[in-house]
Parts: C-alpha cells; sequence; structure tokens
C-alpha cells in the first residue's frame, strides 16, 4: 500500500511508498545518478519489470511537495531502463508531453511557480526536436488575482497545456474572488478560487475563448462540490479570506470535445461537455452518474486527466486517472486507471476496464494521469506517489518504477518515441587517469538530448590547434567514458556510422 505524505502529515495505517530507510541518504534525497561532463542529477530508479514494454522514452518532471526529497527539480526525458535522455533547465514544471504542431511533434510544458495551495502561475513553452523554443505562451492583462496578492508575468496554470489541431492551446488559470459560500455552508462574504480556462492562439499569444466555473452556477452549483470547507490554512478555515479561498472547482484537464469542450472537475467527481459557448451540455459524475446512468465499477471520485476516444457519433470511450482519494480523504479505495464507454444516446456508463496492481495498491491523493499505449497497453502516472506503471494488454503490471520519497511528485507522466538532435554541441570532461602514472587520459562524453547517435569520434593532442583523431567508441548511454593517450587536450564529436551529427567539442585535460 503506497500513500503521500498529506501536509507532511502520515494518516494512521499509511506508509511512503514502501521505502527502505537505506535508500534515502541523510537529507532524505532520493538516490540520483551524476556525470562527469554534465551537472545532471536525475533520479536512480528502482525498476520492476516483468516482460518487455512499449517502445518509447519516459517524459516527466520531478519536484518535492513539502520538503526535500530530489537532489534536483527539472524535466526530464528517461528511458525506461534509467537512463537520462535530456534534462530540461532547473525549476518547477509540468505537463512535460510530446504534441503535434504544423504537423510537427514539438515538446510542451509549463514552468513557473508552483503554489502549496494546488496549483501554479507561469508559462508554457514550445520547443522543436533541437530543444529550441519556438513560442513561449503567456497569459496576462485578464484581473486575475492570486491567494497571496502578489502579481505574476504569466498567469498559465500548471494543470493543462493542450496544444489543439487548430493551432491553438488550452491552458487552466485560477483567480480569487469574493462570493455567497452560503449555500454551501460558507460565508456570505466569502473567498473562492475560480477556475478558469483560456483558448489561446499559440503564433499570436491572443485570447480566443475563456470560460470561467463561477459563470454556471445554474448548472454548477456549489453545494455540490465535494471540497470541504473546514480545511485550514494556517490559522485560517477555508474560504474566509483572500490568502485561503474555497478551492470548489479545482479544474485539472481540459481537451476539445465536438464543437466544444471537455473538462474534468476533480471535487465535483465529475467530467463536464461544453457547448461551444461554454455552456454545459452534460455531466458525467463518478458518484450518482449526473446525467447518465452508472454501470458496475463505473464510480470514480478525485480523479485527473480525463481524455475522450470518439468510437462513433452517439459513443466514446472516456479515460482517467482515478484516484478515488484526496489529502482528506485517503484511503477510500485504491487509484486506478478507468477507461470507460459512453452510450451518448441512452446516457449510459459503462466499465471497460479498471487497472491496479492488486498486490501493492496505491492510494495516490493527488495528480495523475493516463495513457493509452499501443498493442491495448497504458500508462499511469501515479501522481503524487512518485511511481509509474506500466500495463499489459491483458490489464496485468508488467513495469513499475519508482523515482522518489514520500515528498516527491510528478503531475503527469507520458511515454512517447522520440527523435532529438540539439543545435548545441555535446559536452566533455577530460582528466588524467589515476592510478595508471599519467600515461592515459580518461574522455567523458554526452549530448543532452540526443537520441540517435550511436558512436564517439575522439581526437587528442598536445596542441588545441593541432588535434589528429585517435579512436572511435560505441556510445555507452547518456555519458560514455573512453581512455586515449596522454594529451593536453582533447575534443569529441557524436556520429552516426560514419556521419557527424554534432560539431566537436574540445576541452583541455585536468591533470
Amino acid at each position: 500500500m503506497r500513500s503521500l505524505l498529506a501536509l507532511l502529515i502520515v494518516a494512521a495505517g499509511a506508509h511512503a511508498q514502501s521505502l527502505s530507510p537505506s535508500l534515502l541518504n541523510s537529507t532524505g534525497v532520493w538516490p540520483y545518478q551524476s556525470f562527469k561532463s554534465v551537472d545532471f542529477h536525475p533520479p536512480n530508479m528502482t525498476i520492476s519489470k516483468s516482460q518487455r514494454t512499449a517502445p518509447g522514452y519516459l517524459f516527466f518532471g520531478e519536484y518535492p511537495i513539502g520538503g526535500s526529497g530530489v537532489a534536483e527539480i527539472a524535466p526530464l526525458i528517461m528511458s525506461d531502463e534509467n537512463e537520462l535522455v535530456w534534462q530540461g533547465a532547473p525549476g518547477y514544471t509540468s505537463n512535460l508531453n510530446v504534441q503535434t504542431l504544423d504537423n510537427e511533434k514539438v515538446l510542451t510544458y509549463w514552468n513557473g511557480t508552483f503554489l502549496n495551495a494546488g496549483y501554479g502561475y507561469g508559462a508554457v513553452s514550445v520547443l522543436d526536436s533541437t530543444y529550441t523554443e519556438k513560442y513561449h505562451i503567456t497569459l496576462t492583462d485578464q484581473n486575475i488575482v492570486s491567494a497571496d496578492g502578489s502579481t505574476y508575468p504569466s498567469y498559465c496554470d500548471l494543470h493543462e497545456s493542450y496544444v489543439t489541431n487548430k493551432g491553438t492551446i488550452l491552458v487552466t488559470a485560477y483567480n480569487v474572488t469574493q462570493a455567497d459560500l452560503s449555500s454551501a455552508g460558507g460565508p456570505t462574504d466569502g473567498w473562492i478560487l475560480v477556475s478558469n480556462f483560456y483558448e489561446i492562439d499559440i503564433q499570436t499569444n491572443d485570447v480566443l475563448f475563456h470560460w470561467s466555473s463561477l459563470d454556471h452556477l445554474s448548472k454548477i452549483p456549489l453545494n455540490q462540490s465535494n471540497s470541504p470547507l473546514n480545511t485550514t490554512c494556517g490559522n485560517l478555515t477555508a474560504g474566509t479570506a483572500q490568502s485561503c479561498p474555497w478551492d470548489y472547482f479545482h479544474i485539472n484537464s481540459i481537451e476539445p470535445f465536438d464543437d466544444g469542450y471537455l473538462i474534468s472537475s476533480r471535487p465535483y467527481f465529475s467530467a463536464y461537455a461544453l457547448s461551444a459557448n461554454g455552456s454545459v451540455d452534460w455531466q458525467l459524475q463518478g458518484a450518482n452518474g449526473g446525467d447518465f446512468t452508472l454501470g458496475p465499477g463505473v464510480n470514480f471520485s478525485w480523479q485527473h486527466d480525463i481524455r475522450t476516444f470518439r468510437t462513433s457519433p452517439t459513443s466514446l470511450i472516456l479515460n482517467m486517472h482515478n484516484n478515488a482519494n484526496s489529502v482528506t480523504d485517503e484511503h477510500s479505495s485504491p487509484t486506478t486507471g478507468l477507461s470507460l464507454h459512453l452510450n451518448l444516446s441512452t446516457r449510459v456508463a459503462s466499465l471497460i476496464s479498471s487497472l491496479s496492481d492488486p498486490n501493492d495498491p496505491i492510494y495516490s491523493p493527488r495528480q495523475g494521469s493516463y495513457q493509452p499505449l499501443a498493442a491495448n497497453r497504458a500508462l499511469l502516472g501515479q501522481g503524487s506517489i512518485a511511481v509509474i506503471q506500466e500495463f499489459g494488454s491483458n490489464g496485468s503490471i508488467i513495469y513499475t518504477a519508482e523515482f522518489g520519497n514520500a515528498n516527491v511528485s510528478s503531475y503527469r507522466t507520458y511515454k512517447y518515441e522520440w527523435h532529438a538532435q540539439p543545435t548545441t554541441l555535446p559536452d566533455v570532461y577530460a582528466e588524467m587517469e589515476v592510478g595508471t602514472g599519467n600515461s592515459s587520459v580518461a574522455v567523458y562524453m554526452s549530448w543532452n538530448g540526443a537520441t540517435d547517435y550511436d558512436a564517439w569520434s575522439i581526437s587528442a593532442g598536445n596542441s588545441s590547434s593541432a588535434l589528429s583523431h585517435v579512436r572511435t567508441v560505441k556510445r555507452t548511454g547518456f555519458e560514455t567514458m573512453a581512455c586515449v593517450a596522454q594529451a593536453k587536450y582533447v575534443s569529441v564529436t557524436a556520429m552516426k556510422g560514419k556521419k557527424a551529427l554534432s560539431g566537436a567539442a574540445a576541452t583541455s585535460v585536468l591533470s
């Protein structure tokens, strides 16, 4: 059984990811990898694998919540065999994803300020396959008020950054305002955290559409929220002050749906289909069905990452990460990856599959993702539990990777095949090899983010202007080490077969 340290307090009976204390160092930081050529420290994942997994790399961004736990906060691409492929600039990131824009694969992620209340303010970066930023999506001048009264250069929230086939991006945003909360048992002059989403033109950064949860109280009344009003922020009760607003709706995913949108509200246990003008067409509610009748096994709560796939004009498949837990409602049921069939004519929701590991159930109180893979497989990122799982076509667990302690999260995790070639030079470090009487030089080589090279060409010499090729070695992971004869300078070039893919990166040899 696995559970988050909710607000740094362990619930009775919970334990943090079944971790042995010996796995953590004296500062509580999860074991990490280190390199000579670059100052990167990705997690050293603990992996269990029973059969061949789906092709592709893992895309995630680890960060601590409420404490330590990671050696470095950064977006990561890693193989499922624990090999680093790319590490981005340090800082809080979310939703590291591969999407399609202008018929090309791009890398997208949110980066900004992560607030302890479970949302953030920042921007979305769109990188091409050379890791060059093509677009920097910001949200400004929207009269957004933050809980702490601070202003931010951009108000895009971390929960969603969905690129559409229209060249737009869907982003979430949170705004604090006063509202009458008496219908939900709160004060008449209360404070509320309003969920918003925006559709933004990627090229121009113009806002094309805006939706606010507070504009739809007739269909989404406050008293239907399962978000408790008795939670506190220090000595304040939720909903009683600007610095402690009631997060009643908590939007956490958006996608285009027909001519409108489909959104997920975590505390309403609901998916809402919206028309093009933002009005509510229907609600699928995980406890009472909403506008649907729920079949056996269809119940869900506190969910994330709702996605749909049309199977006909009157039916669709809906997938989600069914947390079934929250920081105030832990150990309700094990977290699952839920796949449902919705009949839009009869308004019946039926269970297709429910994925979990019966031998090691996870109780993830927040965050998470569900990604269908080829051959009827699926990937679950367990959000606030630092675990990634892959399930086979028969629903059995075939892969588990742990990458952090109880303080560590990754909002979502994806798996994709990805081909990239940076415009930057490789990184190289060279030193006299210890214990060899200074007769040889150890050369350490890496090329952050490059996926397709297979060898290194090494040149060396006693003058930086007169280097000669001395050997070619096979690539052996993110960083390759090779020894060459004594020299004062070396240079390295990444190769694919006999073709140079990079320029030559040179360095002097440290004695």
